[in-house]
């Protein structure tokens, strides 16, 4: 705390871009004789619009000129205002006027002072500005650096005992999620519409089946603004999600809610459920826990999309499939188990919902596939030819679930329905995004291999580690709304601390068959990352950390089966730091930067 807060200046910016570009925003300080270094610098992530940046930089006593690098392409910026604050001394302000001091250094093509600030046009991609300050001490005490450490303090401390009381049966699970589903329901509440991923096209394939039972034909005008700019429609699809989220839609329009309101409020329930099952059964408390780690797991439950949903249903499936005496798994050992053919049929049903999610869950389920093995070289099915025999009827009657799903896409789009849907692509795609484009005229992230570049390109130059990480831990909207390095950094090292905990204490003190299963969980999951690494390298460079969403339930059973073996203090205080950490950016970066509207909700009878 008082390195990062009592002693540091706190800067902020305004400032305004012009393109539709990522970039980096950063400031880099230095004393009157030294050099600007990377040592010394932050930064933010923005894109066009207007954004009020705010930042920790050095200790002003230290400080005697700020280099700032307001973009980082050839463009246009104005940076209207900058005021630098800290406790015992005067706070520096820059508005228009002052801000005719600035200089240029390098890359600048020109600065223009206007009535809002000063316009800046780079010529490079490094371009920057330096602004000389003065900081002038006043005297103050800051009585803040000296108390606010000893409140963190008693804080903790009184905070230990509590701290224990909820690590017992894990209720904590229960607590942080319910505090997390309240953050989902503000951002489903207070953003506006088409402000998060796709969200456009998921709400039209909503409203679709909100009045329609059956799939449409791909060329039906009642779907024509359900595609989207790479000429497909959800409805396209075979995912149950849309059917089952209209009908959800469909029963509550007696509320008279808006119809953004209605298909974000389904996937808060879905969060909801989740919860109620957690806090009513403690054993599913460890397949919850996961879901703590990443503010990018609630976003999904803050507006429509088929993500969440696949993600309830796997969680779901992972404890009746772990759990000694599940349901499930008393259907498969028990002779003559209570309602015996309902049960057959519900978790056929279930499977064929399964069946019918994201086609990225399918490394799920070739994970509970070797799982399934697994469990029978460990002996957990007392007849293994009963076993056997119910998984196949279970699996049939999903599989004849999703073949009546496809003989539904037959009767709307003719014999050969997945040919049709291909070729209706070049139809709906915009010109950079059709198939039939040629290569050198199409977007530069299709076809990456294709035109020529190494998978090198993909990873390093292009960056699908760093995107891929940052997109599964903190980033809202149309991914331009990121956390600070510092953020990701702090993420990154309690990420690796909760995993490389989970990996050694099993190695060190699970059997062999526990060994095993950590290798099943990280042969699928990287399975799921090449997956997605290769498909950016040879289709559309998208590196979106939702993508790999399926490697949640993983982990789940896997902690369900190691947490006897781990450190549960270190586990605990772990997640729990990253749950706060997590807080933070959905707070301040995701509801504090996406658009919002005002909401009036109007409830009725009718």
């Amino acid at each position: 705390y008082l390195s990062h807060y009592a002693f540091q200046s706190y800067l902020e910016i305004e400032i305004e871009t012009f393109e539709q570009k990522h970039t980096d925003f950063k400031v880099y300080w230095a004393d009157q004789a030294a050099h600007y270094s990377e040592a010394r610098q932050t930064r933010d992530r923005i894109s066009k619009g207007s954004y009020q940046l705010q930042l920790y930089v050095a200790d002003l006593s230290k400080i005697r000129k700020l280099r700032i690098d307001p973009i980082t392409y050839a463009g246009r910026s104005v940076i209207k205002s900058i005021k630098l604050s800290q406790s015992g001394y005067n706070t520096l302000s820059f508005g228009p006027n002052e801000l005719k001091e600035i200089r240029a250094l390098g890359q600048i093509e020109s600065i223009t002072p206007t009535k809002e600030g000063i316009d800046v046009v780079t010529s490079g991609k490094d371009g920057n500005l330096e602004l000389q300050i003065h900081p002038e001490p006043n005297g103050e005490i800051n009585w803040y650096s000296i108390l606010n450490p000893i409140l963190i303090l008693v804080f903790c401390l009184l905070g230990q005992q509590s701290l224990q009381h909820l690590i017992r049966d894990q209720r904590y699970v229960v607590v942080l999620l319910t505090i997390a589903l309240g953050l989902s329901a503000v951002m489903a509440v207070i953003t506006t519409v088409h402000v998060h991923p796709d969200e456009r096209v998921h709400l039209e394939a909503i409203r679709y089946y909100g009045e329609h039972l059956l799939p449409p034909p791909v060329d039906s005008p009642l779907i024509a603004d359900t595609f989207s700019d790479y000429g497909k429609s959800r409805l396209s699809t075979y995912e149950i999600y849309y059917p089952i989220a209209g009908l959800y839609t469909r029963l509550i329009q007696p509320l008279r809610l808006s119809n953004l309101i209605n298909a974000r409020s389904f996937s808060v329930l879905l969060f909801a459920v989740l919860i109620l099952f957690a806090f009513s059964n403690k054993r599913f408390r460890p397949f919850a826990f996961p879901m703590l780690i990443s503010p990018q797991i609630w976003y999904l439950f803050s507006y429509p999309n088929s993500d969440s949903f696949a993600l309830v249903v796997s969680l779901f499936m992972a404890y009746q499939i772990a759990v000694p005496d599940s349901r499930l798994n008393r259907l498969l050992n028990l002779e003559k188990p209570p309602l015996l053919i309902p049960l057959v049929v519900g978790f056929g049903l279930l499977v064929g919902v399964m069946l019918l999610c994201k086609v990225n869950f399918y490394f799920f389920y070739l994970f509970l596939f070797i799982y399934f093995l697994w469990r029978v070289l460990r002996g957990n099915y007392v007849n293994l030819k009963r076993a056997w025999t119910r998984i196949i009827m279970i699996s049939l009657i999903g599989v004849a679930v999703f073949g009546g799903r496809y003989a539904l896409d037959v009767a709307a789009n003719g014999e050969n329905p997945r040919a049709k849907v291909a070729a209706y692509f070049d139809v709906k795609a915009k010109h950079e995004f059709k198939p039939s484009t040629p290569l050198d005229e199409s977007h530069p992230f299709l076809h990456i291999r294709q035109k020529g570049h190494s998978l090198d390109t993909v990873m390093q130059f292009l960056g699908w580690p760093a995107n891929t990480f940052a997109t599964a831990f903190g980033s809202y909207g149309y991914t331009q709304y990121f956390g600070s390095d510092d953020y990701f950094d702090a993420m990154r090292t309690l990420f690796l601390i909760l995993l490389l905990a989970m990996i050694i204490y099993s190695l060190i003190n699970g059997p062999p068959d526990i060994h095993l299963l950590i290798l099943m969980i990280g042969g699928c999951a990287s399975l799921l990352m090449l997956a997605s690494i290769w498909s950016s390298w040879n289709e559309n460079f998208q590196p979106q950390g939702r993508y790999l969403t399926p490697i949640i339930p993983m982990i789940s059973i896997g902690y369900y089966h190691t947490r006897q073996y781990l450190n549960t203090s270190l586990i605990a205080l772990t997640g729990i730091t990253m749950f706060i950490l997590s807080a933070y950016s959905f707070v301040i970066i995701g509801l504090g930067r996406i658009a919002k509207t005002t909401v009036q909700i109007q409830v009725g009878v009718g």
